[in-house]
């Protein structure tokens, strides 16, 4: 992945922020360039020292040091993007039998998984030049035309949907696993919902399969960002 400071770019950043149907530009607390950054200022954490900018809705703001991310435009646009997705992991639970599905969700709040955590998250950039420069995907598709050779897919995911189903697969046997210890610990309990302890570390490491494969995407021999048809349906092939 590239690393900004390392190889910064020669001048600023155009961003990818759009002009909206009501008029006005989407999203309105961005701005239309990005400095140049130094290091610190786009890392979690960072940046290290108040940042000014001029937007286009409350014209000039201040990022305050160390709160990046906790804004959408804060150090650029990004979205949070979680890797085992909160509807999928509670679908995959929700259709096991009630006793069991009951006992998975006992057992996982008992071993403190948080589908929230950092190690199941990754902050995405929505800034197509700012994704280019990260050699990142972007997190998602805004609006017709931005990228010509991809066709309209409104917060659609256009490469993140190319992991779905490595993600279910692993899910599917986590859980097949979880209903065998939860089926054991109920034959020796009858009443209420049984105590099942289930290793938390098995979703943690699908989560850091599945970034490992986002990040693949932007290193040397990989196949890249690109949003367009070619690059997608190269990964399609790949996978």
């Amino acid at each position: 992945m590239h690393r900004y400071n390392e190889h910064p770019p020669e001048r600023r950043l155009q961003t990818s922020a759009y002009r909206a149907n009501k008029g006005g530009m989407t999203p309105d607390r961005y701005c239309a360039h990005l400095d140049i950054p130094e290091p610190g200022d786009w890392d979690i954490g960072g940046p290290r020292r108040a940042i000014k900018r001029r937007t286009f809705a409350k014209g000039k703001v201040r990022i305050p040091a160390g709160y990046n991310f906790t804004q959408d435009t804060w150090p650029y646009w990004n979205n949070a993007h979680h890797l085992i997705p909160k509807g999928t992991l509670d679908s995959v639970i929700q259709k096991q039998e009630a006793k069991v599905s009951n006992m998975i969700q006992k057992a996982l709040l008992k071993a403190r998984y948080n589908i929230n955590h950092k190690k199941n998250m990754l902050m995405i950039p929505q800034d197509r030049e700012v994704a280019a420069l990260l050699n990142l995907p972007r997190h998602i598709q805004l609006k017709d035309d931005d990228t010509k050779s991809l066709p309209a897919s409104c917060t659609n995911h256009p490469i993140y949907n190319l992991i779905v189903d490595r993600m279910e697969k692993g899910l599917t046997e986590i859980v097949t696993e979880y209903k065998k210890i939860c089926h054991q610990a109920a034959a020796a309990e009858e009443h209420g919902i049984p105590d099942a302890e289930l290793d938390k570390a098995r979703l943690e490491n699908l989560s850091t399969k599945l970034l490992n494969l986002i990040l693949s995407w932007g290193r040397t021999g990989g196949t890249g960002p690109s949003l367009d048809k070619k690059a997608n349906q190269a990964l399609r092939k790949s996978m």
